[in-house]
């Protein structure tokens, strides 16, 4: 039911969406011409993973934003960096009538058009904060071309194909951990390592705030609310090397790097974090 962490998103420091495809283009990733409107006055772009992306989020319309957006929504356009993620799966309505039984105050399933469009493009199962603390999850159905279709390995110069997963900074990670893992097993085939929890080639990791300084050079900032957990998001790629020479040549800042791994501190203008690994795409497939 749960099948795959579908994307992350973030919102822009800057708002300028044109320009973050465009660095991330030099940086080598796979950008998408494509846009998508959303309520609240915003405005996506993507770039492109195998089965999945990173989203970057602007604002078109600032009376609509005021209007219609949540305090956490606000809070992180001024505050950029990831705060939740999609998760893909092909049933929303099962999905839904399985996570009721152990959360009934979930909303009903909700299918969207895009702005502009009359078909329904998504379907959208919103499990309760207390589910998934930490983060904003959702599980969203694609309907049309999407569904169904097998995934093909994608990658741009930079050698990364996939999402390998997140990680998270939080002082009460046993709990969470426990919290996660029973909402999980549950929806997904789920294997449980240390303070990972491992859903086919992606993971779910816990760290200290000790343990975030050490990787990525900083102290961790979570912030008020409740989806300030996500500290890292974890990309696949071929060739770390390569991969690093294209960040770095783009301003990304690389803390440490081995020829199996490389971290890089938080992005100033889209708040991403990057852990990279060195994979093989046809395990990912």
């Amino acid at each position: 039911m749960f099948t795959l962490f579908d994307h992350v998103f973030s919102p822009l420091r800057d708002n300028d969406l044109d320009a973050t495809l465009a660095r991330f283009a030099r940086a080598g990733f796979l950008v998408s011409p494509k846009k998508v409107r959303h309520p609240a006055g915003r405005l996506s772009g993507f770039v492109h993973l195998t089965s999945s992306y990173l989203e970057f989020l602007s604002v078109v319309d600032e009376g609509a934003f005021a209007r219609e957006a949540t305090w956490d929504e606000q809070y992180f356009r001024a505050h950029p960096r990831p705060y939740g993620f999609g998760a893909r799966t092909s049933d929303a309505a099962s999905l839904h009538r399985t996570l009721s039984r152990q959360y009934p105050e979930m909303a009903p399933v909700v299918s969207r058009a895009p702005v502009g469009g009359e078909e329904p493009g998504w379907s959208f199962c919103l499990p309760p904060p207390r589910a998934f603390p930490g983060a904003f999850v959702f599980a969203l159905q694609y309907h049309g071309s999407r569904q169904g279709v097998r995934p093909q390995t994608q990658w741009g110069p930079n050698t990364i194909f996939g999402l390998g997963g997140l990680v998270f900074c939080s002082s009460g990670r046993a709990a969470a951990i426990k919290t996660w893992r029973n909402s999980l097993r549950k929806i997904t085939r789920l294997r449980a390592v240390g303070t990972c929890l491992r859903s086919r080639m992606q993971d779910l990791q816990w760290i200290a705030p000790a343990e975030y300084r050490r990787r990525f050079g900083v102290v961790f900032q979570r912030g008020p609310g409740r989806f300030g957990d996500i500290a890292a998001v974890k990309l696949l790629c071929t060739d770390v090397d390569e991969a690093c020479l294209r960040l770095t040549g783009e301003h990304f800042k690389c803390v440490r790097q081995t020829k199996a791994r490389a971290f890089f501190a938080p992005d100033s203008n889209t708040g991403f974090t990057f852990e990279l690994i060195r994979s093989r795409p046809a395990k990912f497939v």
